[in-house]
């Protein structure tokens, strides 16, 4: 298959010193969409110019200056879908380059970094405001430090501004201006906020009143009573929530004003959003977004065949191609290939099992090994994909800055003899009445396969039942265990699976390490080695001695300034997770189809899967235009 994309990775943190966009001039004329100039003209707005920041942030249209208007119309499956709406419209300090794997200031109108790596200065653009009209300045970030990352019941999945051991400070230097202060040199600052820095940005004048630090024990009473939930934390959760909350002040493209549960989700365009294009046009052309709710992937899937979707490729596969391209001209859309970084049907052995004996043997490489040696990836790859997957283990991604050649090719050769050679060679050499191999404690050796729906473009219950016929060749009972997303996520998450099935990422992971360093609960190879590194040891398993090579790498990556010794550092992680085996991959999906209406202008055209570059997100939706917006 030819290269369907190309990526720039470039870590930004890596070079040392300051960087600023460039600015119009002050004498620029801004222009608006017809809706709001409506609104200005009736007196129920204030005009363009001072709803915009003084410098704003110019963004250069991926094809043409476009059209002011319109609707785009999405569907997603409900409130659990909140990913949907998110990859689209959030915001941070530092958002992706288009096509780019590079961090640019967003809301950042510069930034500094200290000499030694551990002082970040970021100036905010003067004049910012939320959709509201409301001032963003400084202490909406401060607001985040002093209600979140100091307050222990809403603090415990911020592991990625923690460094060095130690709490980060991040202090107001003035209205425009803050500091983030951490323990030691942090390499990954902008790229983290790029992939989390909208956790950060939190309006203060809205969301204080929800806190206990900043209201009275009585108001914040009666805020839990009228919203009927049961404490503080679960009233902030509800109303930080710009998916299901229309009250919250954003700072995005368009705000969400009817939210599910409707049968529609609508979100209007944000009249003080920051951005124009390089005529000054305030962005977003489009004015309305309105995502159907659907519950069944199956029909979204004739939704966007009918042409009723403008632009998606969340819950649609590489199983849905055929239907897709067999409908592009009756439905006036184009199907777009991008490349996956994620779509294996993996294979995780949980090494912090509950069961002794179980986590002895998921420990051992050899073990490992031979369940992947008893894979017949080439009957999968022809069954799944029509023989046009990719056969390898996810050990990070062409692309990748760690990314040696090479890496994931192990242990994929289909050799049954192999197979029961490291079986036997484990002890397992005793049989009972049905043919299956015995455990050291009499015990029949029986695995279980727990995954939950997830798309890759082939079924996953076929994909795992394949699985199953070649652990059973080989004398090793597979049970095959399809569980409700929720349900799933409870059970690993509790450390009772023994295999999960699910995903990988493979493509800047250094962002979300738990792929391949044991950080977090969610580490589904070892999520009670993980809860121990998350927890500073509070919570969890001690880890085993490779565990801990693999969290002190990371810990020094994180750390480490020079870009040769990171790489080195990163490269140093992937081997051992090549060397090792912790995930078994077996057949990755060609690419990711992308329905995008004919009227649709500035689609990116070659992009990457991948939720860490915020998925269709990648596309820049607040440039997106219709070329017929009546249509």
């Amino acid at each position: 298959m030819k290269e369907v994309h190309k990526f720039v990775v470039f870590i930004l943190l890596l070079i040392l010193g300051s960087f600023a966009l460039p600015a119009f001039a002050q004498e620029t004329t801004y222009q608006e969409a017809p809706m709001l100039a409506e609104m200005v003209a009736a007196g129920d707005l204030v005009p363009v110019d001072e709803r915009l920041p003084v410098n704003p942030m110019v963004i250069e249209p991926i094809e043409q200056i476009g059209n002011y208007g319109g609707t785009l119309h999405r569907a997603l499956t409900g409130a659990s879908d909140n990913q949907g709406w998110r990859t689209i419209a959030y915001e941070s300090l530092f958002e992706w380059g288009v096509g780019e794997a590079v961090a640019v200031p967003s809301l950042a109108d510069s930034y500094e970094i200290s000499e030694d790596g551990s002082v970040y200065t970021i100036t905010l653009r003067e004049g910012l405001k939320w959709s509201d009209g409301a001032p963003f300045t400084a202490d909406d970030i401060v607001f985040f430090y002093e209600a979140v990352m100091l307050n222990d019941e809403l603090s415990s999945a911020l592991i990625w501004l923690n460094v060095a051991g130690e709490d980060t400070e991040i202090v107001k230097v003035d209205d425009l201006t803050v500091e983030f202060r951490f323990g030691g040199p942090y390499s990954l600052l902008p790229l983290s906020l790029c992939f989390n820095g909208d956790e950060i940005i939190i309006p203060k004048h809205y969301m204080s009143k929800y806190h206990p630090d900043f209201t009275t024990e009585e108001e914040l009473q009666a805020e839990i009573e009228a919203a009927g939930v049961d404490n503080w934390t679960q009233l902030w959760l509800q109303k930080f929530d710009e998916f299901l909350n229309p009250d919250l002040p954003v700072m995005g493209p368009w705000k969400v004003d009817i939210a599910f549960p409707a049968n529609q989700m609508v979100a209007t365009r944000n009249p003080y959003y920051w951005k124009v294009d390089t005529e000054g046009n305030q962005l977003p052309y489009i004015d309305t977004v309105v995502s159907d709710l659907i519950e069944d992937q199956s029909t979204i899937m004739l939704r966007a065949a009918a042409g009723e979707i403008d632009f998606q490729y969340r819950h649609m596969g590489f199983g849905d191609v055929g239907l897709l391209l067999q409908n592009e001209e009756a439905g006036d859309y184009r199907v777009l290939r991008w490349a996956d970084s994620t779509g294996w049907f993996t294979l995780i052995p949980n090494q912090t099992h509950e069961d002794p004996v179980l986590r002895e043997l998921l420990q051992n490489v050899d073990l490992r090994a031979a369940l992947s040696y008893a894979l017949d990836r080439d009957t999968m790859n022809e069954i799944l994909f029509l023989g046009t997957g990719e056969i390898s283990h996810p050990v990070g991604i062409a692309g990748d800055p760690y990314f040696v050649d090479g890496y994931g090719q192990k242990y994929l050769e289909y050799d049954v003899d192999l197979a029961n050679e490291l079986l036997d060679g484990l002890g397992l050499t005793e049989r009972d009445s049905e043919g299956y191999r015995l455990r050291s404690d009499g015990e029949r050796l029986s695995l279980s396969i727990s995954f939950r729906p997830f798309e890759t473009g082939a079924s996953a219950v076929d994909a795992y039942e394949l699985v199953a016929s070649y652990w059973e060749a080989v004398g090793i009972q597979a049970i095959i265990d399809f569980q409700e997303r929720a349900l799933w996520q409870e059970y690993v998450l509790t450390n009772q699976a023994t295999i999960v099935g699910n995903t990988a990422t493979s493509f800047m992971w250094a962002l979300d390490p738990r792929w391949y360093v044991p950080t977090q609960v969610n580490t589904f190879w070892a999520p009670l080695y993980g809860t121990y590194y998350s927890s500073g040891g509070t919570a969890g398993e001690e880890p085993t001695e490779i565990m801990k090579q693999l969290q002190d790498l990371y810990d020094q990556l994180t750390v480490t300034i020079d870009p040769e010794e990171n790489t080195a550092i990163g490269q140093e992680i992937l081997r051992i997770n090549n060397e090792n085996l912790f995930m078994i991959g077996t057949v990755k999906v060609p690419f990711q189809p992308v329905v995008v209406s004919n009227n649709i202008v500035n689609a990116l055209e070659d992009g990457l899967a991948n939720f860490i570059l915020a998925h269709e997100g990648q596309s820049k939706f607040y440039q997106l235009a219709f070329i017929n917006p009546e249509e």
